[in-house]
């Protein structure tokens, strides 16, 4: 190698190759949330370093696999394609036990397994923030993972949402129109009586519909 040639790699500052491992890592997390990810990566691949954070957006290419493509936005721009492996496994959120449609789903409903990736085509949840409050469109039973498909996503526990109130006293059931004021869980309900313009607490027992509590 000439001396010229020697001093120009030298004044070369590469990009840390740990950096565009998480930023393609990242990426695909981001499609999976809960999924253990690796990135295919050769620790001596030399990508000129990046002025600026580095951006990465990914693509599943199976159950198993994706491609993510981190990018450099500073100076000297590159980009590169990364494949990714995910984790045959997936922490994933399931039903405890049975639940007919038009249940609301609770916190006791859930509980957290490991189940094969493969088997979750039709989507999972992870979060359970993100289920709890919202109701079954078909009964599913126990140890069944629900899908974003399962779930009836209308947003009845939402402050002004119309609800149907329900008051039991002495065995006579008084049905009457309601509006929600605040939503804390299924259980903890601030409601409207539209009638009488009381506010009353009850909780969530099925698709648009709230008991008084006592």
């Amino acid at each position: 190698m000439t001396p010229g040639v020697v001093a120009l790699a030298a004044a070369v500052s590469w990009q840390n190759v740990t950096s565009i491992r998480d930023a393609a890592e990242e990426a695909v997390t981001q499609l999976h949330p809960g999924a253990q990810v690796e990135a295919a990566i050769d620790d001596h691949i030399r990508m000129p370093a990046c002025s600026r954070p580095l951006s990465a957006s990914a693509k599943l290419s199976g159950n198993a696999s994706a491609t993510a493509t981190v990018r450099c936005e500073g100076k000297q721009r590159w980009q590169l394609y990364v494949p990714v492996r995910l984790s045959s496994q997936v922490r994933v959120l399931v039903l405890s036990r049975p639940k007919a449609r038009g249940d609301v789903i609770t916190a006791a409903d859930l509980k957290t397994e490991m189940r094969p990736r493969a088997t979750l085509a039709y989507g999972f949840f992870t979060d359970a923030a993100a289920l709890q409050g919202k109701s079954l469109k078909r009964s599913l039973g126990a140890g069944t993972i629900p899908g974003p498909g399962d779930i009836d996503d209308d947003r009845r526990l939402r402050p002004g949402a119309p609800v149907t109130l329900i008051s039991r006293i002495s065995g006579i059931e008084v049905r009457m129109d309601g509006r929600v004021l605040t939503a804390r869980s299924p259980d903890s309900i601030s409601v409207e009586n539209l009638s009488s313009g009381r506010k009353v607490n009850g909780r969530m027992i099925g698709p648009n519909t709230v008991e008084v509590l006592p």
